[in-house]
């Protein structure tokens, strides 16, 4: 890490205090995502304007997608324990560069709707075994929620510019976009092949057991379930200050709706890229108990005041969405980062899996939002939600006190 007579500070200084394999290797990371946000924002509009598709089986091609990945992201986690996990990082890769140049090369609604299932295979593969990567590039123990924190502000920093640049594609009606995309997979692929370290010996199913007794063995991991509920209810219970938020601001006839949105996206992005950015450093040092104490209060705070603004002031909402996100910056690489470490070696791509599904509650949150304001009203929803923090934050404090316990035990046992 940085000296103390570095004046270099935040992200800068945890950037130099990486070997530069890791480095590499986020930066290819951060590459695809890059691209991968220059193209996915605007895969709705053309499907719509140019190919034709019904705003409906766009809707339903987006939503089975969705849980198309989730689902397997469990199944790659599992198989790539028991195979070379570069092997299927590279089919994972090759499957995604291909759908890529078949959106290019086919201006074909068929072709689009094959390609976009496809993508989410391919990400369903890819990512948990992209994060269960991360920690092989660490040089000791504490380097760890570092590579967590560096990956979670490059890949924001690649969300915040890729629209922007995407849009000029879209404005062009060019397909670069997607030999561009194609060629970050490219590069992905031989980051993967040159750099990535992985055991000489696969984990064979003597050593780390059949299907069944390995799911017995993780269900039965105390740490990782309590992790999983935890962040199943994180994710749910952040996600109403994405869309829900919207469906609550059009139910109260709120006016310049798209006006606030995008403030509310600046915002974020700011919080995101100044404050993590500045205090990266600080926010791993403050210990995982006290860190995610902070991060609940500051869900708990948001939520309340989006229940509490009757009288549609703007900038109670863009103070929520600053609130809200500086708990998620907080709380998010925290929770990935105690999974690489819990995670054994023989499973830690089974255990990144299925951790992926608890993402399932921010792929629920629109539908169930929708009724509840529907039926109930926007106020109901997120005084609900905010509730929700107090289970969470039980949850969560009693995982990471057993956690401490748990390390403190290990650090003292004899060897």
């Amino acid at each position: 890490m940085a000296t103390k007579g570095d004046k270099v500070i935040g992200v800068l200084a945890v950037l130099r205090g990486l070997g530069p394999d890791a480095r590499l290797f986020i930066s290819a990371m951060a590459l695809t995502r890059l691209t991968g946000f220059m193209v996915f924002p605007f895969l709705t509009v053309i499907l719509n304007e140019r190919l034709g598709a019904s705003i409906v089986a766009i809707g339903t091609l987006f939503t089975v997608g969705a849980f198309v990945g989730l689902a397997t992201s469990p199944i790659a986690g599992f198989v790539a324990d028991a195979v070379r996990k570069k092997t299927m990082m590279l089919v994972g890769a090759a499957l995604t560069l291909a759908c890529f140049l078949a959106l290019a090369l086919f201006q074909n609604l068929t072709v689009y709707y094959i390609a976009i299932t496809l993508f989410s295979v391919a990400g369903g593969m890819l990512e948990p075994l992209l994060r269960s990567s991360l920690g092989d590039f660490a040089q000791d123990e504490a380097q760890r929620p570092a590579l967590f924190h560096v990956r979670y502000y490059i890949v924001n920093i690649a969300g915040a510019i890729g629209p922007f640049i995407g849009l000029w594609f879209m404005y062009m009606e060019s397909v670069a976009v997607f030999y561009l995309a194609a060629g970050s997979y490219a590069f992905l692929m031989l980051v993967i092949q040159r750099k990535l370290r992985e055991p000489n010996e696969p984990a064979t199913s003597s050593r780390r057991g059949a299907a069944r007794a390995v799911l017995r063995e993780l269900l039965g991991h105390r740490m990782f379930v309590a992790l999983f509920v935890a962040n199943f209810l994180l994710v749910l219970v952040y996600a109403q200050t994405d869309e829900p938020l919207i469906f609550h601001m059009i139910d109260r006839g709120l006016p310049d709706v798209a006006q606030l949105i995008t403030l509310m996206t600046v915002t974020n992005t700011v919080v995101v890229l100044v404050l993590h950015g500045v205090m990266m450093e600080r926010i791993m040092a403050m210990g995982e108990q006290k860190a995610f104490v902070i991060a609940i209060l500051c869900l708990g705070l948001a939520l309340v005041l989006i229940a509490l603004n009757g009288g549609h002031a703007r900038w109670v909402w863009v103070l929520a969405i600053a609130i809200s996100t500086l708990g998620e910056i907080i709380a998010l690489p925290m929770f990935l980062t105690i999974v690489d470490r819990i995670a054994p070696p023989d499973q830690r791509n089974t255990f990144f899996g299925v951790y992926m599904l608890s993402n399932t509650g921010g792929a629920l949150a629109p539908f169930f939002a929708a009724l509840i304001i529907d039926h109930l009203g926007g106020t109901v929803l997120f005084v609900g939600a905010a509730a929700c923090c107090l289970p969470l934050a039980v949850i969560g404090m009693l995982a990471l006190r057993n956690d401490a316990t748990l390390q403190e035990e290990t650090r003292h046992e004899p060897v």
